[in-house]
């Protein structure tokens, strides 16, 4: 990337499950061969990651699956004020939206690098047990579908526990009891509405693979951690890089089935009882811990715009560090003026924000 460009980014929030928004901006910001202004694009005043120091300039936006048309003048506006040569899309929600405006964003001059909106569908948490099973490369845990509270009791004896209680889009909580797996289920009906996943819970160590895919599926670069601690709902608190050829092999071969372009994150764990991998999940973008690649020096938010770009990029080898990343909260000051601004024009430059004295 000899010449600016400018990207922008979705999915800025930082609370106790962070989007990967921000992670995929300070890996751009800290790559060498990245000069040009990093965009964030936010749906809501209040996500904390509009007031990080890694983006050049913060824009509200509508939702867009509530209206493409109201979302998309926005975008031709602020391509207007700020040329948009890239968009990364980094929530599961968006991606088969975004694809199916992709050529319309084109037409702008805005580049993405995305799967098709038929990809996006074959691995969502509800097709995954059929697709497991058509394309016999990894075992899945017992998942099923619920789309009635009352079913709940019938579902979770059946799965048995501890059982995972998964939005189709985001969020997933560890039940113990009936009365555990009744609260989440409210929880994520609405949050995210139906339908509901229950999946077994498989005993053995979590690991997770991102990666990057070319036009013809084929791994530009792909980093494999091992979870050595997790969150209360099940994220990663802290891993450590871990070089498992069967893992990349695994990796590559789902890309292959599903026709993958662009990044995603594939969770498993594995059985050592059975010794065998079950996959436990396929996220449709880049995780929240992508910066971690970028630390060492394996930059796959740098290598995907470069691909969007139209360059030639070449297959690395795997990730084969042996950093260990862990997650923590960061608090960031400024002056009341920068909320206000945001607030009352929708927009805020990096310049608004900076207070270097607090």
């Amino acid at each position: 990337m000899n010449h600016p460009i400018h990207v922008a980014i979705t999915g800025l929030q930082m609370m106790d499950n962070p989007y990967p928004g921000v992670s995929v901006a300070r890996s751009l910001k800290e790559s060498p061969s990245f000069s040009g202004k990093i965009i964030g694009l936010s749906y809501d005043l209040h996500c904390t990651g509009n007031f990080s120091p890694y983006f050049d300039d913060i824009f509200l936006t509508p939702f867009p699956w509530d209206s493409e048309t109201q979302w998309l003048n926005r975008i031709a506006q602020i391509h207007q004020k700020i040329r948009l040569d890239v968009i990364i899309p980094t929530l599961d929600s968006e991606i088969a939206l975004f694809s199916k405006m992709s050529l319309t964003l084109e037409k702008m001059g805005i580049k993405t690098f995305l799967p098709s909106e038929m990809s996006v569908k074959a691995r969502a948490k509800n097709f995954l047990p059929e697709w497991c099973k058509t394309h016999q490369i990894i075992k899945t845990p017992k998942t099923m579908v619920v789309v009635n509270k009352s079913e709940i009791a019938k579902i979770v004896g059946t799965v048995g526990y501890p059982c995972l209680i998964k939005g189709a889009l985001a969020d997933a909580y560890i039940a113990y009891d009936i009365y555990e797996a009744s609260v989440f289920f409210d929880r994520i009906y609405y949050g995210w509405g139906l339908p509901v996943i229950i999946q077994e819970c498989i005993k053995g160590d979590d690991f997770d693979v991102v990666a990057l895919a070319g036009k013809d599926s084929t791994l530009i670069g792909a980093t494999a951690i091992k979870k050595l601690a997790i969150t209360d709902q099940g994220k990663c608190a802290i891993a450590s890089i871990v070089n498992d050829e069967q893992l990349f092999t695994l990796t590559q071969k789902i890309a292959h089935a599903l026709k993958w372009v662009g990044p995603f994150e594939v969770e498993m764990v594995y059985d050592g009882f059975n010794k065998e991998f079950y996959l436990i999940e396929i996220n449709a973008r880049f995780p929240a811990w992508i910066y971690l690649t970028a630390k060492a020096n394996y930059n796959l938010p740098e290598k995907l715009v470069q691909l969007a770009m139209g360059e030639n990029v070449s297959p690395l080898p795997p990730c084969q560090s042996e950093l260990l990343f862990t997650r923590t909260k960061e608090d960031y000051f400024f002056e009341v003026n920068a909320y206000s601004k945001l607030a009352a024009t929708g927009e805020l430059k990096k310049g608004d924000l900076l207070c270097e004295n607090l």
